[in-house]
């Protein structure tokens, strides 16, 4: 049995044999241990690469999204501002058709009478005319009969001294008459070139007024802007003859109606409130059934005693604004 098998212990061998086998088989073991140390820490710092290669992905993504947020929140302001200004000259140019429209309305008016008196004229220069034709048949007729009647010339002599003084007096008259016609034509015709130069006037005044206007504010103040106020929107249309009054605040989600006390107290309210920062935008639909002065005097009660913007203003300058604002009788649509 003992020589059957080889053995394997240590303890089977000698005791200087047993040192030198045992060091050798050590060594190997841990470097076999330090090799699968090293390994696992090359797999965890390539693990760890990864992760942080990750991380770092992951917080650029982070990055531009935040970014993306930032500018699509910036966009939206801009377009909602840009929106309410569209709105604001959408409106303005609504009340300038309406007062256009009733200029128009009033023009035609003044040619439909202008018309109606030349016609008039006319009749009676066709009428003069008529009754010269007349009286010169009538004078010819009386030649003629002077002339036949020669043996009574003294007689008939004194008749046609009498025509004739009847003929120049009607004579004069018709001159009279067509004078008179030529000077209310030229009156006429003078008067509608007076009516288009004070048109054209008006016209231009209004040009160098607004214009003026303008440059006067931008030189004086900012402009006008919604941008970090609270916009409240007003609605105001008449429908069956019976005023519409409507507003909403950004807190609301539609508008709701209220009459002119109700609206006053509101807007009071309101400028007690957020004082500096309220900002009024008037709204008149299309076809709102209101003249110029009208919407004109509507936009220029609120704006004079609720709006930031004309709360700020001097005093002589908003006193000018107004006067010159309420001369128009013709209605807008802003």
């Amino acid at each position: 049995m003992d020589n059957a098998f080889t053995d394997l212990r240590i303890s089977a061998s000698n005791g200087g044999d047993t040192e030198e086998g045992f060091w050798p088989s050590f060594t190997d073991v841990m470097t076999v241990i330090v090799m699968i140390f090293l390994m696992a820490m090359l797999i965890l710092l390539i693990k760890n690469m990864d992760l942080v290669t990750q991380l770092r992905a992951t917080m650029a993504a982070e990055r531009e999204a935040a970014e993306l947020a930032r500018n699509t929140s910036v966009e939206k302001e801009t377009l909602a501002l840009r929106l309410i200004n569209t709105e604001n000259e959408l409106s303005m140019m609504r009340m300038q058709l309406m007062h256009l429209t009733e200029q128009n309305e009033q023009k035609s008016q003044l040619i439909n009478k202008n018309n109606r008196l030349y016609q008039n004229l006319s009749l009676q220069l066709r009428s003069l005319t008529h009754d010269k034709s007349t009286l010169t048949a009538e004078l010819e007729k009386t030649r003629s009969s002077l002339q036949a009647a020669a043996t009574s010339i003294s007689s008939q002599q004194r008749q046609m001294t009498q025509l004739e003084s009847q003929l120049e007096s009607t004579q004069s008259a018709l001159q009279q008459s067509r004078e008179e016609n030529e000077q209310q034509t030229q009156r006429l015709a003078q008067l509608a070139l007076e009516s288009d130069n004070r048109v054209q006037q008006f016209s231009q005044l209004e040009d160098d007024y607004s214009s003026l206007k303008v440059k006067y504010d931008k030189l004086v103040r900012p402009a006008r802007t919604p941008k970090g106020k609270f916009v409240v929107e007003v609605r105001y249309q008449r429908k069956n003859k019976r005023d519409i009054i409507e507003y909403k605040t950004p807190n609301m989600s539609a508008f709701q109606p209220l009459n002119r006390t109700q609206m006053d107290k509101r807007f009071s309210a309101l400028k007690n409130q957020y004082q500096s920062k309220l900002y009024i935008k008037v709204i008149f639909p299309k076809d709102s059934g209101l003249s110029y002065n009208e919407a004109w005097k509507f936009t220029s009660h609120l704006h004079k005693n609720y709006d930031y913007y004309f709360q700020e203003e001097p005093e002589d300058l908003t006193e000018t604004d107004t006067n010159t604002n309420q001369t128009p009788t013709t209605k807008e649509n802003p």
